[in-house]
């Protein structure tokens, strides 16, 4: 393999030994690797305070064909985002979206879309973007990119004006006029502002989204987020969090 050079975002760090950690990062030409970096932790590294979640780097690694893991040789910071360890809220939705492309994801499986998507957003909340809309939208964008997305389209023969809600059943992946008679599918009961929120969100880029003013409340991030833990198979660590200290005190 040799040396390689690439772009990233940083999805999360793991001590190793006292002064070693790995380090893994999400490349829009490599997809999620991992590498480690050794003496990162000493104080006179100059590694350490580039390898923040979220920080947008550009990475010197080198390993042998076939290894499982680089070793990283240079880091280069390119974008580091203040809000992000500044603000609370701020920085709870960046863990659940960098969680969720580190959950979501496969090694060695790049996808230049996935890694704008992170970085899109991250630039979105530093430059004052609601937080939680744009949080929706993203989850949402990265469930589809994921080939996970949901049929939207109104049940035939069902009369929108006269139905206030339909049901989401994610087994099958399509709207449906009644909940299901099977109790153990996940479903979920979605409102005429949710559905035309994740009809356009499914569509929009960042920068059309920001501008697009999409009706939005709460319950349409707390369902994208349990639509993206079934279909990743997978408990978002951050959303504990998310819900003990900021839902949990609004």
């Amino acid at each position: 393999m040799g040396l390689i050079r690439t772009e990233a975002i940083v999805l999360r760090t793991v001590d190793f030994s006292e002064s070693t950690q790995i380090a893994h990062f999400y490349s829009p030409t490599m997809g999620k690797f991992s590498a480690i970096a050794r003496g990162v932790k000493r104080l006179k590294s100059r590694l350490g305070p580039r390898l923040e979640m979220g920080a947008q780097v550009e990475v010197s690694a080198y390993g042998r064909e076939g290894a499982a893991m680089l070793s990283l040789s240079a880091i280069e910071l390119l974008r580091r985002w203040p809000i992000v360890q500044q603000d609370l809220s701020a920085y709870a939705l960046a863990a659940l979206l960098i969680e969720a492309i580190d959950q979501g994801t496969q090694e060695a499986r790049p996808s230049a879309e996935i890694y704008h998507l992170g970085v899109n957003f991250l630039h979105g909340v530093s430059v004052g973007a609601a937080g939680e809309p744009l949080a929706a939208h993203s989850l949402f964008r990265l469930i589809c990119l994921l080939g996970y997305a949901p049929d939207l389209r109104e049940p035939s023969g069902t009369l929108t004006q006269a139905k206030e809600y339909l049901f989401l059943n994610m087994d099958e992946g399509r709207l449906a006029p009644h909940p299901s008679e099977d109790l153990r599918l996940p479903q979920m009961r979605l409102s005429p502002s949710m559905r035309h929120f994740l009809r356009q969100s499914m569509w929009l880029r960042i920068d059309e989204f920001s501008s697009a003013q999409l009706p939005f409340d709460r319950p349409v991030l707390q369902f994208v987020i349990r639509l993206f833990e079934f279909h990743a198979e997978v408990q978002l660590k951050s959303v504990r969090f998310l819900q003990k200290m900021i839902w949990n005190k609004s």
